[in-house]
């Protein structure tokens, strides 16, 4: 019920949004008000799972590391909500951003605490050599869209640092994505899985943009990202 109920309330923000008919201000509360309330229930939910006895030990650790991060990404939201809203000064770069880069590394051991199939060292190799090809594709697509044009412009502003700290961190979620390969079905789920899998790419997807946009100082509006 959640899951669904929370789905149609980002249709309905994503059609008010692609009908260009909002007011910005009240977008900019709407939005963050959102995005504290459905990271707020991942972490209230999180930790439930992380409570209950009779989960095994490793999925009760990663769903209170995934807690962590979820609350750290709304301890972010709080924060620009309270810089933009309140204060209003331009949220970015900001105090928000430690909180939102806190939540990479907390995810990702989480995704990594979750229980694992035991393999063969043969598939456990082949299984590094993709996360290896993984991580080498996406850090050239980062050189090249980003951190090369980044240098020839001199960007050095610490703006444009923090964007390029996103999808560098990224990578380590794309990392994460792979190793989801080698998890217990059993023990955590196969839609589970598939979830986490598609909100670690939307957010990847997300900073990739962001980063682009902000260092090649090409003009952007932030509700469609």
């Amino acid at each position: 019920v959640l899951t669904v109920g929370s789905a149609g309330g980002i249709a309905l923000y994503a059609f008010w949004i692609l009908s260009q008919r909002y007011d910005p201000g009240i977008e900019g509360v709407l939005s963050s008000i959102g995005l504290i309330f459905l990271s707020l229930m991942v972490t209230i939910l999180g930790v439930y799972i992380a409570a209950k006895a009779v989960f095994a030990p490793s999925v009760r650790r990663a769903w209170l590391l995934i807690a962590l991060a979820s609350l750290a990404n709304a301890v972010a939201e709080a924060l620009w909500l309270y810089y933009d809203s309140i204060l209003n000064v331009n949220p970015f770069p900001s105090l928000a951003d430690v909180f939102y880069l806190l939540f990479y590394p907390l995810m990702l051991a989480g995704i990594l605490s979750l229980p694992f199939t035991p393999q063969k060292r043969d598939k456990r190799f082949l299984l590094g050599l993709d996360m290896a090809i993984v991580m080498t594709v996406g850090a050239l697509f980062l050189w090249y869209f980003i951190l090369a044009p980044a240098h020839l412009n001199g960007e050095g502003r610490l703006a444009g640092l923090v964007a390029l700290a996103y999808p560098v961190a990224d990578l380590f979620i794309l990392a994460g994505i792979v190793s989801l390969i080698q998890r217990d079905l059993e023990e955590v789920g196969r839609v589970v899985l598939i979830f986490l899998s598609g909100s670690m790419l939307f957010t990847s997807l997300a900073d990739v943009l962001f980063a682009i946009l902000e260092t090649n100082s090409i003009p952007y509006v932030m509700p469609p990202l």
